[in-house]
């Protein structure tokens, strides 16, 4: 089917467009040099899709991936949307105790597995051989015929996990619909072409790169993986997006302020770059207008937003120099793209005036369908459009709080309705690691806490309890969660203030925290 005139109603049909086109291009990648075509990557992602066929795995049967980056990678995602499987990332580096809770509320009808991931898979499994480049999967048998026109626009495509305040991670479940309208957007808004080489610096289990993955492969441009190895070399790391020729790069701020701090961000850097886009959290800006100043008048600058279960982003700002008239908070958040309509309302649902805080709520194509196996939260948090009743459109709640600018028809990010934070570009429950907490032995109550200055945003776990030891207990939250969600500090103390409702006192903790008595 042809991706200019066909009829296009899942991801799918779009990366086969393409591969068919230009089989020969390059796909990947990779930083040592090493290149993916995009005949190759089709050809392992088609065997690998006949390998789960041939388990029975099915339309609407989930499939995890744990694995570090490799070719396998990627090419297990492109089966299961051959299929019509929705799959999920696993961070190989998580908890197994936080892996099972994922695991188990999917129930994977297949796996696909590299070294080091959590064993919490019970059911069919491939594994990754050594390297897991795309040349493996030619051991499997020829694939047979997919009905891959089976799919249709409903289907779910893949589920991100995000934090959850229970304390069990939520699976943001993405539609076929929502990437082929995200696809379409991330090719027009920032004009890739086969030319392009777009990085994945994110980690695959982290939502920022779905706009990786699906801005590059599905647009027929060449996608440069780094892993964890080659961010911890940070000057080697900017020397291959030169030597790659990446032309387009994608994360969160802290990234880039980091590789500010080591004074690694110069005039001269960035060398191939058109554009650099960051999202998910704010990027101060005395940081970035140094980056403005460094590179800004050859490298375009974006700010974008958008939560998980819309589909990664749903707002692109272009940073100018008028941003910086005055250098307190964030860049603001700019207008939603053209998929999106929105509402601001207050804590009764009711729309607010312009230029009042209230909480977004997002509607439109990119919309997902909710949590996965979760009904109670996803009606929540998918909701009728609190401006009418009139007929059915559903809308999120983001729980974003945001300001509509009259003068000029720009949002701008004004803080969280609830105890959610972002840290790093992680979207973080601070309930998930109370609970944690909680879990532990001694631990008899326990508070999360996030501060940020400005400069140093951090969490503080509070724990109260006859014989507990803070350093311990750091220990032992990292059997219970990623590395990320670990307090930076925990503090013990005899017994944890309280409020006249006798809950505890968390803007008391957070006052004394930021007073340093704590």
């Amino acid at each position: 089917m042809s991706v200019e005139t066909g009829y296009l109603t899942h991801a799918a049909q779009i990366f086969a467009g393409v591969a068919a086109r230009q089989p020969a291009a390059v796909a990947l990648r990779w930083a040592n040099g090493r290149e993916v075509s995009y005949a190759q990557l089709d050809r392992g992602a088609t065997r690998l899709a006949g390998a789960l066929a041939a388990a029975r795995v099915g339309k609407r049967q989930t499939v995890a991936i744990a694995t570090d980056k490799c070719d396998v990678a990627y090419a297990a995602m492109l089966a299961c949307l051959k299929i019509g499987a929705p799959y999920f990332m696993v961070d190989p580096a998580s908890p197994a105790a936080r892996a099972r809770a994922i695991v188990e509320q999917c129930a994977p009808a297949y796996a696909v597995v590299g070294a080091g991931a959590p064993e919490v898979f019970d059911c069919p499994t491939h594994r990754i051989a050594s390297g897991g480049q795309v040349e493996s999967l030619e051991a499997l048998p020829e694939a047979r015929h997919v009905e891959a026109e089976a799919i249709d626009g409903s289907d779910p495509a893949y589920i991100m996990f995000t934090s959850g305040s229970t304390g069990t991670p939520k699976g943001a479940t993405i539609s076929q619909t929502n990437l082929v309208n995200f696809i379409a957007w991330a090719r027009t808004q920032y004009d890739i072409e086969p030319h392009d080489v777009v990085t994945n610096v994110n980690p695959l289990y982290f939502d920022n790169s779905v706009f990786d993955v699906y801005s590059s492969l599905f647009s027929g441009a060449t996608l440069a993986p780094f892993g964890t190895a080659d961010l911890s070399e940070p000057a080697a790391l900017l020397a291959a997006f030169d030597r790659l020729g990446c032309t387009l790069y994608f994360s969160v701020p802290s990234l880039l302020v980091y590789l500010q701090r080591l004074k690694l961000i110069g005039p001269g850097s960035f060398k191939t770059m058109r554009r650099i886009v960051f999202g998910g959290e704010g990027y101060p800006k005395p940081m970035l207008q140094r980056l403005f100043a460094a590179i800004g008048d050859r490298v375009e600058l974006h700010n974008v937003y958008g939560p998980t279960e819309c589909t990664c982003i749903c707002s692109s700002y272009r940073i100018t120099a008028a941003d910086f008239a005055d250098l307190d908070g964030y860049p603001p958040l700019g207008r939603l793209i053209a998929n999106f309509s929105y509402v601001i309302a207050d804590d009764e649902g009711h729309p607010v005036p312009a230029g009042t805080v209230g909480e977004l709520y997002l509607g439109g194509p990119c919309v997902g369908l909710g949590y996965y196996a979760s009904p109670g939260q996803t009606a929540a948090a998918f909701v009728q459009n609190p401006a009418h009743t009139r007929f059915h459109d559903r809308m999120y709640r983001t729980g974003d709080l945001v300001r509509l600018d009259p003068a000029d028809g720009k949002l701008h990010f004004a803080g969280r309705a609830d105890s959610q934070i972002k840290l790093q570009g992680y979207r973080i429950e601070l309930g998930e690691i109370e609970h944690a907490m909680q879990r532990l032995a001694g631990v008899q109550e326990a508070a999360a806490i996030f501060t940020n200055d400005g400069t140093i945003a951090r969490i503080t776990g509070v724990a109260a309890g006859a014989e507990v030891v803070a350093d311990a207990m750091r220990r032992d939250l990292a059997t219970l969660l990623p590395r990320y969600m670990i307090p930076d500090r925990i503090v013990v103390i005899d017994g944890l203030p309280k409020n006249a409702n006798g809950k505890i006192d968390r803007p008391a903790l957070k006052s004394a925290i930021q007073r340093g008595e704590l």
